[in-house]
């Protein structure tokens, strides 16, 4: 019973931690995709003025 209930407790906090780490890792994803489109684009914007 005890035991249970402390894996309960682990398998909480491992999602806790999980969850933002996740998130960083899709927003250091997302920002490698971005920041060279977004670079581009202020090139190419570059280029008319």
């Amino acid at each position: 019973m005890i035991y249970s209930q402390h894996a309960e407790e682990i398998n909480r906090s491992a999602t806790k931690g999980l969850l933002p780490l996740i998130g960083i890792i899709f927003a250091v994803k997302l920002a490698l995709i971005a920041v060279p489109t977004i670079i581009s684009s202020l090139h190419g914007l570059g280029h008319f003025f």
